[in-house]
């Protein structure tokens, strides 16, 4: 999405989000929602209709309430007579039902797990939309770099989609075939481990 710039100043663009959004939708088929067209409520009325959902943007976590913190998308433009918020919040994914979505992506910073909450455990974005009925999500356990991540992801659903794999086993793949890309003597990469399955649907 193109995101607020002015409210999120500190936050580097992305600058291989739309390659990678747009090489996964290709592989499904689907069209994707990228740049000014990655608005909340086109994501909110996208996710109800579609079995697997990929986010390739900023995630910003709130230190106050995990109810606040945010999926960076693309505000309503000035054209808008009403103003959007120009992001998907915790708060809101847990009141989607997403019963007709069973894999959400969230190729973002840091989306499995943000802190540790007493008497709550550890909670990131990735448990709204489990709450929300998504019964598996795939999500980072720590900062992620964009290209490298795109290549990742886009290698996971080439695998998920033409090895007719688990979600769990394409992962794996795309995590090996980046292990196994890395030349000698070059620095190393880890963007590959940090993404983690998260639920029971194993299986899908």
């Amino acid at each position: 999405p193109n995101f607020d710039r002015e409210r999120f100043a500190n936050l580097p663009d992305l600058p291989a989000a739309a390659r990678e959004a747009e090489s996964i939708a290709s592989t499904y088929g689907a069209n994707p929602l990228v740049r000014d067209e990655a608005t909340a409520a086109r994501v909110k009325h996208g996710l109800k209709e579609t079995e697997i959902a990929h986010f390739a943007t900023h995630a910003i976590s709130d230190e106050k309430s995990h109810l606040l913190s945010k999926l960076l998308l693309a505000g309503a433009g000035k054209e808008s007579h009403h103003s959007a918020p120009g992001y998907l919040q915790a708060s809101e994914i847990y009141e989607l039902n997403l019963s007709r979505t069973r894999l959400v992506v969230l190729s973002a910073c840091q989306t499995g797990i943000e802190r540790a909450y007493r008497g709550e455990g550890a909670i990131g974005l990735a448990r709204p939309f489990l709450t929300a009925g998504v019964p598996l999500v795939v999500a980072s356990l720590w900062p992620v770099e964009s290209e490298a991540t795109a290549d990742l992801m886009i290698s996971f659903h080439k695998h998920r989609r033409q090895d007719q794999v688990s979600t769990v086993e394409a992962l794996r793949r795309a995590q090996l075939d980046a292990i196994n890309k890395q030349q000698s003597g070059a620095p190393k990469n880890y963007e590959w481990a940090a993404f983690v399955a998260i639920g029971g649907y194993a299986s899908f």
